[in-house]
């Protein structure tokens, strides 16, 4: 999820032009994932009083073509459990690709 925060890491201005252009193409592909996964979390319902979100998490999202960032069996998955293992996995990949260009700047 910080990948999908809208701060900028501290390793970014030390970044080359590639790999900025790298990092932005990275959150476009996986920053609606992150907001999504957030929305599961218990903070965002520390200051409201919200129900967990039902799923499948395709319902109740807004059609749109960003929705095809995520991965349809997350989009469809009907079982919290099945969820969490699968959403894991995906974050698991996004986060290594995040990572490759974190372990060459941050210091």
């Amino acid at each position: 999820m910080t990948y999908a925060e809208p701060f900028l890491p501290a390793w970014f201005e030390k970044m080359t032009e590639e790999d900025k252009t790298k990092y932005f193409a990275l959150k476009q592909q996986h920053d609606l994932f992150g907001i999504v996964m957030q929305s599961l979390g218990p903070y965002t319902r520390l200051l409201r009083e919200e129900p967990i979100p039902t799923l499948p998490l395709r319902a109740r999202l807004k059609p749109d073509p960003v929705l095809s960032t995520i991965p349809d069996h997350i989009l469809d998955e009907t079982a919290y459990r099945e969820l969490l293992e699968s959403s894991l996995a995906h974050g698991a990949a996004a986060l290594a690709e995040f990572r490759v260009l974190r372990d060459k700047y941050a210091t």
